[in-house]
């Protein structure tokens, strides 16, 4: 294959020493050879940017960049403003990529503007938990892709998301696309507002190209009620969006998972933890997104958790799984020095399961 374009890989760091060394590797041994690789140091507080420089000096391709933190989406934005590259690819600095990835994304891009590969989950010994790979169905143009994530119920993950730089700029991302100051969902709001913004060709790559590393130190899944108002804040600007006809249903049952295992979640307990303006807030999205045809549109289990959120059983049942979860954690990481555990705030896809 002709190395004719290059490929710009962007690493936002934040916390990530004990695996940014194993995420830059696994891009440094691509197959393709014509990339470059930026880091951007959001301002973390370990050892990951020295990291980071010291990797600079033994290879070229590499480009730290050293900030204040403002989030993973300023970090990826200044990333993107800095890539070279004709096509960006986004890597989170504790996963990896497939040796094969990029010679495959660059393969796809050929025709298309947007290319969408697969991505499995492994936790912190490699072993696979899960993976999900996109239907194989050729180009697609963004009305198609827009009910193929409802129809196979695809995650909108940047990390399995390539663009063409020129295309994006095109559409008026010259400074990125990135929405900043929303720490969940960030990725589904982004992602959506560029399908918005333009027309598009549209690739899948039925393959698990990216690898994501399940970080056991965020088992114990904290709360913030910060990032309970912004995932609402990002349900409610999804929920305006327009959708294929037909697929409004789908739409709002997609939003309302999102609003009970992730929005509902990350505000608290829902029992003596001072958030009952929140929470409440977030009551009133859950009920106007299952009467708009949501509850419908959801299977069986979906169902069961929205009665079980109207009849108050969702967050106590809530509470004792994690207090299981909390139990098995501890219990697994007992032997382990405090020191080396994980300070990771990422927040998991078992968060929204």
């Amino acid at each position: 294959m002709s190395n004719k374009l290059c490929v710009s890989v962007i690493v936002p760091v934040y916390r990530a020493e004990k695996y940014i060394q194993s995420c830059i590797v696994s891009i440094q041994k691509q197959s393709y050879g014509n990339i470059e690789i930026i880091i951007v140091d959001d301002g973390s507080p370990d050892g990951s940017g020295r990291i980071a420089d010291r990797l600079q000096v033994a290879d070229s391709r590499i480009i730290v960049i050293h900030t204040e933190n403002k989030g993973v989406s300023s970090a990826r934005n200044t990333g993107f403003v800095s890539a070279s590259g004709d096509i960006v690819v986004f890597v989170d600095a504790d996963d990896e990529l497939a040796p094969e990835a990029v010679s495959q994304i660059v393969a796809a891009a050929e025709q298309a503007d947007i290319v969408v590969y697969g991505w499995k989950v492994i936790n912190e010994s490699g072993s696979l938990v899960k993976s999900f790979t996109p239907p194989d169905l050729g180009l697609q143009d963004v009305d198609s892709h827009l009910k193929n994530l409802l129809d196979y119920n695809m995650d909108e993950y940047l990390f399995t998301y390539a663009f063409k730089k020129d295309k994006m700029i095109r559409n008026e991302f010259k400074e990125g696309f990135l929405i900043e100051g929303c720490g969940l969902f960030e990725d589904v709001w982004s992602i959506h507002c560029v399908l918005r913004a333009g027309e598009y060709v549209i690739s899948y790559i039925p393959r698990a190209l990216y690898k994501y590393r399940q970080v056991e130190g965020s088992a114990t899944h904290r709360h913030d009620p910060k990032l309970a108002a912004e995932g609402l804040t990002a349900i409610r600007s999804l929920s305006s969006m327009e959708v294929p006809k037909g697929y409004e249903a789908k739409w709002r049952a997609k939003l309302l998972l999102m609003a009970l295992s992730g929005a509902d979640w990350a505000a608290g307990p829902g029992l003596g933890d001072g958030q009952h303006v929140l929470h409440e807030a977030i009551g009133d999205e859950v009920k106007a997104l299952a009467f708009d045809g949501g509850l419908k549109a959801l299977n069986n289990i979906g169902r069961l958790k929205v009665i079980a959120f109207f009849i108050g059983l969702y967050r106590p049942l809530r509470r004792l799984r994690a207090a299981f979860r909390r139990l098995h954690f501890y219990s697994a990481t007992s032997a382990i020095p405090a020191n080396d555990k994980s300070d990771s705030v990422r927040i998991s896809r078992e968060d929204a399961d």
